[in-house]
């Protein structure tokens, strides 16, 4: 199965590679402009209510470098499997006659068989991780949402704020925590493809 499995890095490489350069530059930046200008804001209306966005940040900082090293890791094993089960696909097709001539059928099935409960173990151990760092960034997305609503609230409850600052809070805040998701998505897919770059190398 060598030839497919060198088949399979090659032609998965070079897109992977690609899609993680074009994520970097475009969503990474975004991210960036945004946070900051969110930043920008909530300080000008109360630099109190940058409280609750610097630990989140924080917070999310820390949820991407514990997840990302692991979703690298077990997209590399992943690829590793998928790429050994396309090697093993390619080889009983290449030497379909000779496999035909001297094999058992349920030799084939065990080795085909075997090669795809493989490559599904490593991917669902994949989504594990991916439905894990989910979880994490829903707490932190309401944590986010409660604190610095309520912080805004609270201000403008003892005439420190005002109704503007809650709205403009309350309006970023959600715009943070819809784009939260789209982010850790897209760093968590520029590390699964650099796994894969990686893998195919």
């Amino acid at each position: 199965d060598f030839a497919g499995r060198v088949a399979n890095k090659v032609m998965q490489a070079a897109p992977a590679l690609r899609d993680s350069v074009v994520q970097v530059i475009d969503a990474i930046w975004y991210a960036a402009v945004q946070w900051v200008g969110a930043a920008v804001i909530f300080a000008a209306a109360d630099w109190r209510l940058l409280l609750p966005l610097v630990v989140w940040l924080l917070a999310y900082m820390g949820a991407l470098l514990y997840f990302v090293p692991r979703i690298k890791q077990r997209s590399t094993e992943a690829a590793e499997a998928r790429s050994m089960l396309v090697g093993r696909m390619v080889d009983s097709y290449t030497n379909i006659l000779t496999v035909k001539l001297f094999a058992h059928a349920d030799r084939e099935d065990g080795y085909a068989r075997a090669a795809l409960e493989e490559q599904m173990a490593k991917w669902q151990a994949s989504l594990r991780i991916q439905t894990s760092m989910e979880l994490v960034l829903y707490t932190l997305n309401g944590f986010l949402i409660v604190a610095a609503t309520g912080l805004a609230i609270y201000l403008w409850s003892i005439d420190i704020g005002t109704v503007g600052a809650i709205a403009v809070v309350t309006g970023l805040v959600l715009r943070i925590v819809g784009m939260s998701g789209w982010i850790l998505w897209v760093v968590a897919g520029i590390f699964e493809n650099i796994g894969v770059v990686q893998e195919g190398m």
